[in-house]
């Protein structure tokens, strides 16, 4: 319910408060995009990865998400997690794929 009003309706709140979040979501975002940076450092990631590509599809699904997770039975989140963790892990390639 928090992600829902926050992606939903944070633009009905006064320009204080929307700076705040405004300036929270940033940090946020400068957090996730750090992991993948990480990764590529650590070698875990493809060196030719897009991180601020990469954060904004990852934070885009999980917003998406919020629009079915609790509505569609077959979506708990077990099974939201895992999906969203092998697409962005192993990507939409099959092994037939990756050898092209």
């Amino acid at each position: 319910d928090y992600v829902r009003v926050f992606l939903r309706d944070r633009r009905h709140l006064s320009e204080p408060a929307r700076g705040r979040i405004r300036s929270l979501a940033r940090e946020y975002e400068a957090q996730v995009e750090g992991i993948f940076r990480d990764g590529i450092e650590a070698g875990e990631f493809r060196a030719d990865l897009d991180c601020r590509m990469t954060t904004l599809a990852v934070l885009g699904m999980c917003n998406a998400a919020t629009h079915w997770y609790g509505i569609e039975p077959e979506a708990p989140l077990d099974r939201i997690v895992d999906g969203f963790a092998a697409l962005v892990v192993d990507g939409c390639r099959s092994a037939r794929g990756a050898q092209r």
